[in-house]
């Protein structure tokens, strides 16, 4: 019989009365005999057909397949200890249940005191009896024997494994000598999955045989089945629970339960946490008694919905300042509220972490091919892999900060954050507050709830202080006991929150000579100098001037939405030969200014600042050939005269013609700058 799942279970207490008074057979001891001569023709192989029922011909037949010993006069007993308890332990789920089955179903016919209960396992061994086993077998315990069909023949457990069906055997009608004094009916059992697992049976002496052993049986066979499902149920849900418990209580939000009354009935590990509690003081609490504000408590009770409210949690003398959320859940028809719980210090890092500056720069973006220059970038990458603190030196403008975003990006660090200081544009009086943060009450107009600082934004990632040189001499000591201890405190508390950030300092200024001139504290500069960088002039990367102006023409191309190509071999020539004062920073400026003025898909000399056009020194003035040199009086005896011939079109075009077309030399001879003798050559439509 296979077990349906979802049946409710039987209880032997509401079987029908009339079992317990059923009356018992003395027998019928004409049948008996006939039975026995019936069970003697077949061992001697003589045909019994229509003598015996076809139910236990079948059986009797199948026994002498499997070479079952008729004249079996013992059952086998399982005396291997060992082999004894891995069975008791294999089985030990159906054992919980049905040996309380079998006890009950006993007390329950005990009047007859010649019968006994049994459970078997899979192979037929009897596992449990119940019952006065003295009155059925005075030499013999039957407890822990083999009653499978093949060492005992048809019988009510051995056959009801065998054919997977209640099964009656009476008497005579056993295959084997032994048990033909008993009478029973036994019936088989599954698990929740429907798979056999071992059988049941009710088996008394063959003249007091019982009318409703089998009836019995397969109800109490049904019954363990229906528990043996409860338990795994109960087993499943209990698992799923404590699964639950376990994701609820490793989210890091607090979490909590009201029921329809506004009652918790249930919170997390982590609101325990946050509320300084054990969950049991809030169980059945009304929330009213945790949330002071009253417009939350009254949107509760009317079914609202509310989502990231700013508000405070407040039980004994705890003060939680929180984000909330609320949501109405329902399950099964019964409506409950889910609050959601927020530190609001924690969101509020959260929030300045996720505001805080992206590294883009790597050192694939970093434009230059000079043979110097990439040395220097092997050795920063070299540095990267370190985690040691870096001191970026060089002048304004030559991209120690995209070095910085480089070398954190390339560190084991690069998936923290990337927060970058000017120690030079934070007022003295704040860069205290803003290194460290402070706390709600620090000093007058300090943000509620207090403020933290770049150094915790950082942490578990990278932090850049620009221009280290001007950071004021009495924040250095401060700056100095962070780094040696990786600890900071707030302005306004003293409790020490530890961190975890690599420290890259940028300066232009000569540090030593800062040390000696008494403005930067010695110990400080060593503790920050772990590896330095000489970032070189642009000056001193002549070779990379040209790459860098083009990768810029490029970008500020898109940026402006241009497709600017091109720069013209004047304008690069000028490009080349100016001196880059103020570096990177000044040639991207100077290209984006070009890119920005131009009608044309080119760059060409007269976009160029006048600095890039007239800070050049007379050696760096091409000269142009002899025979194309103008002759003074020839073409202007007089200031006012050159001047003059910008405004006439056959002038101005005979003197581009004696220049060779070179602008710098018309610009020199009338005293105009080269902008405005490409304006007179447009207004007159004249090309070369």
């Amino acid at each position: 019989m296979t077990a349906k799942k979802g049946a409710s279970a039987v209880d032997f207490e509401h079987f029908p009365e009339q079992l317990a008074a059923a009356p018992v057979s003395p027998g019928n001891v004409a049948l008996q005999k006939q039975m026995k001569t019936v069970w003697k023709d077949f061992l001697a192989g003589r045909d019994v057909t229509g003598r015996i029922s076809a139910r236990i011909l079948k059986q009797w037949e199948h026994c002498r397949a499997l070479g079952t010993d008729p004249y079996c006069a013992k059952a086998v007993r399982l005396t291997d200890q060992q082999a004894l308890q891995r069975r008791l332990k294999d089985n030990e789920a159906l054992l919980k249940v049905s040996i309380p089955a079998i006890d009950y179903l006993y007390q329950f016919i005990s009047k007859d005191e010649k019968i006994f209960v049994a459970v078997s396992d899979l192979d037929g061994w009897l596992l449990a009896v119940s019952g006065n086993l003295a009155s059925i077998d005075p030499v013999d315990d039957i407890t822990y024997t083999n009653w499978s069909e093949q060492s005992m023949g048809n019988n009510p457990i051995g056959t009801s494994l065998a054919e997977n069906r209640p099964a009656r055997v009476d008497g005579y009608e056993h295959y084997c000598i032994f048990p033909h004094h008993f009478a029973g009916a036994g019936a088989p059992i599954h698990d929740p999955d429907g798979k056999l697992i071992g059988a049941i049976s009710i088996t008394n002496l063959a003249e007091h045989q019982h009318f409703h052993t089998l009836g019995m049986i397969t109800m109490a066979a049904y019954a363990i089945e229906k528990q043996l499902q409860l338990r795994q149920s109960r087993s499943e849900l209990q698992q799923s629970n404590q699964h639950k418990n376990v994701i609820m209580s490793s989210v890091s939000e607090g979490l909590m339960v009201l029921n329809s009354f506004n009652r918790i009935t249930y919170l997390n590990r982590r609101l325990c946490g946050i509320m300084n509690v054990r969950a049991d003081e809030l169980m059945n609490v009304d929330i009213g008694d945790l949330l002071p504000n009253k417009m939350l408590l009254r949107s509760l009770s009317d079914g609202g919905t509310f989502t990231d409210y700013v508000t405070k949690l407040q039980y004994r003398d705890t003060v939680v300042p929180c984000i909330l959320t609320c949501r109405q859940i329902e399950s099964g028809g019964v409506k409950e509220k889910l609050l959601i719980v927020n530190e609001r210090d924690r969101m509020d890092k959260l929030a300045q972490k996720l505001t805080a500056t992206k590294a883009l720069s790597t050192f694939d973006t970093i434009v230059g091919a000079s043979l110097p220059f990439r040395h220097l970038v092997e050795t920063a990458k070299s540095i990267a892999e370190t985690d040691s603190n870096v001191l970026l030196l060089g002048e304004s403008g030559t991209g120690k900060d995209v070095f910085a975003q480089a070398i954190h990006n390339y560190s084991a660090r690069h998936y923290g954050p990337f927060v970058p200081i000017n120690c030079g544009a934070i007022p003295k009086e704040l860069i205290n507050t803003e290194l460290f943060g402070y706390v709600e009450g620090a000093f007058t107009g300090a943000k509620k709830g207090g403020k933290i600082g770049q150094f915790e934004m950082a942490n578990e990632g990278t932090i850049f202080l620009d221009e280290i040189g001007e950071l004021p001499l009495e924040m250095q000591p401060v700056l100095l006991r962070a780094l040696e201890s990786r600890t900071i405190h707030r302005v306004g508390d003293q409790s020490q929150i530890p961190i975890n950030v690599r420290i890259i300092c940028a300066t232009n200024k000569n540090l030593l000579e800062e040390v000696r001139a008494g403005r930067f504290r010695e110990d400080l500069y060593y503790r920050l100098n772990v590896f330095s960088l000489n970032l070189m002039a642009l000056r001193e990367r002549q070779e990379d001037i040209g790459l860098l102006a083009t990768h810029f023409m490029g970008v500020l191309g898109r940026k402006y939405g241009k497709a600017v190509t091109h720069v013209t071999d004047e304008a690069m020539q000028l490009i080349l030969q100016y001196g880059w004062p103020g570096n990177i920073r000044e040639l991207r400026n100077c290209i984006e200014r070009c890119v920005a003025l131009t009608k044309t898909a080119s760059i060409t000399a007269d976009l160029l600042p006048d600095a890039v056009l007239h800070r050049r020194s007379p050696a760096q003035v091409p000269s142009p050939p002899p025979t194309a040199l103008p002759v003074a009086p020839a073409i202007a005896p007089a200031a006012a005269t050159k001047r003059d011939m910008l405004y006439d079109a056959d002038a101005l075009r005979a003197l581009l013609a004696q220049c060779h077309w070179n602008i710098s030399l018309v610009s020199a001879a009338t005293g105009a700058t080269r902008a405005t003798v490409y304006r007179r050559m447009a207004l007159y439509n004249i090309k070369k």
